[in-house]
């Protein structure tokens, strides 16, 4: 399953807003920056990814299959023009100003009209997902590196979750790796269906197959050091857990599920996990 429009999720938060009270605050900031991406869509990659045709996407599965790299890794970039990336770094500056984040964000469309080379850069390693990048130019220009990397994945991310609807149920049930077959991220996220668990990349949002018995962090897959922890509230949820490598994965059950959790708002609406984990000593990341 395909992460949902930026228009529908954008109506799952109104709707659920009184239900979470306690997450008020993070899914305003959430809304706020899907609304950003609504406007900055047009002028960056989202027109570029409506028209990539079947025959384009099958051809860039095929590769991605045999190269044994995500889609993105091998895709012929275009970078879109300065203006319009600072146009966009701004207006999720602005968002993220307003939400009270770092200020030393305010540098950065200076930084990127004086050093012209620099968006090019950051736009390439997002697609890239080269962290070294990003951890190399967040200490040069001393610029906090998550709200850096955020910033360059939110440009891009329109593309990536349009490339993930186009992409076919065939490919991602034969990537049978880790990272995410799109893009290439990390999953903290995973999904039972009809018995069949799915790893959740957090970006893109694309869904595919993965065994019942996998540390997404380390790829330990020995069943007596591998576990589980579960929400005594709610049985669609739990926790995989490492012994090995102390990390955790949230898994959702739609089998059991009585009410859908949206796409796109998986981590937001499991952030008890988090703590249930987290006091149990394992890790996220």
């Amino acid at each position: 399953m395909a992460r949902p429009s930026l228009e529908e999720q954008i109506k799952w938060i109104n709707r659920v807003f009184k239900k979470y009270p306690r997450l008020e605050r993070t899914l305003s900031f959430y809304k706020d920056i899907l609304e950003v991406r609504m406007n900055i869509r047009s002028y960056l990659y989202d027109i570029e990814a409506m028209h990539l045709c079947n025959a384009v996407i099958k051809s860039l599965e095929e590769k991605a299959l045999m190269n044994k790299k995500p889609i993105t890794y091998i895709l012929d970039i275009r970078i879109p023009s300065l203006n319009n990336i600072l146009n966009a770094v701004n207006s999720i500056i602005n968002i993220l100003n307003k939400h009270e984040f770092n200020k030393e964000l305010e540098n950065l469309s200076k930084i990127l009209s004086e050093e012209r080379n620099l968006y090019s850069i950051f736009i390439t390693a997002s697609f890239r997902n080269e962290s070294k990048t990003f951890i190399e130019l967040s200490s040069k220009l001393g610029i906090n590196l998550k709200l850096l990397t955020f910033i360059f994945n939110t440009l891009i991310q329109s593309f990536l979750e349009e490339l993930a609807r186009k992409t076919s149920k065939e490919f991602l049930d034969n990537w049978l790796d880790i990272p995410c077959p799109i893009c290439g991220r990390e999953p903290f996220i995973a999904k039972i269906r009809d018995k069949k668990k799915y790893l959740v990349c957090p970006l893109c949002g694309s869904e595919y197959r993965t065994s019942s018995l996998l540390c997404v962090n380390c790829g330990n897959r020995d069943p007596y050091t591998l576990g589980f922890l579960i929400d005594k509230n709610n049985s669609a949820l739990k926790i995989d857990v490492c012994m090995k490598c102390r990390h955790y994965v949230k898994v959702i059950d739609e089998d059991l599920l009585k009410e859908e959790i949206p796409g796109g708002l998986e981590d937001i609406l499991t952030l008890e996990l988090d703590k249930i984990a987290e006091l149990k000593g394992f890790k996220k990341y």
